[in-house]
């Protein structure tokens, strides 16, 4: 009897690096990096993570860490997008401290109540953790409040 499941063929590394780029956040990554040896060996291939992506998630201390885990000191990270994430000042820094010497480009903001405003003084920590920023994205969506203006114009 025919079963299509004892005849398969592994997919190759090549075409599982296309479809996990497809991902929309970096944290499903870390979670599919955990289903077996071969898919963490995938899933810390540099080129899902050039443009690590974590918009409308929540950050949270393991995610640095299982970074720090797959990359060391430097993970190959030069896109960051930050936007509409829920993360607080200190482990924003924490991962731009470990990252930022590749970055190049670097998306901040947020909608409504957030645990972050923008400051001289936050801004100037990240142009100091990210030496070779070239690009950096300050976003704040506009709030229902008439009384309130866009910040960034």
């Amino acid at each position: 009897m025919f079963s299509p499941l004892s005849r398969h063929t592994p997919v190759p590394h090549e075409i599982w690096l296309i479809v996990l780029s497809y991902l929309q956040n970096h944290t499903f990554l870390v979670r599919c990096s955990r289903v077996s040896k071969s898919w963490c060996a995938i899933g810390r291939h540099v080129t899902l993570w050039r443009r690590m992506n974590l918009e409308n998630a929540t950050f949270q201390a393991p995610l640095l860490q299982r970074i720090q885990d797959m990359f060391g000191a430097t993970p190959p990270i030069v896109s960051l997008n930050l936007y509409r994430c829920r993360i607080c000042v200190g482990d924003m820094l924490a991962l731009l401290q470990h990252c930022g010497q590749w970055l190049a480009s670097l998306a901040l903001g947020h909608e409504g109540e957030a645990s972050y405003d923008f400051s001289v003084e936050l801004l100037n920590e990240c142009f100091e953790l990210c030496p070779n920023l070239q690009h950096l994205a300050l976003l704040q969506s506009v709030f229902k409040s008439a009384s309130t203006t866009h910040i960034w114009d």
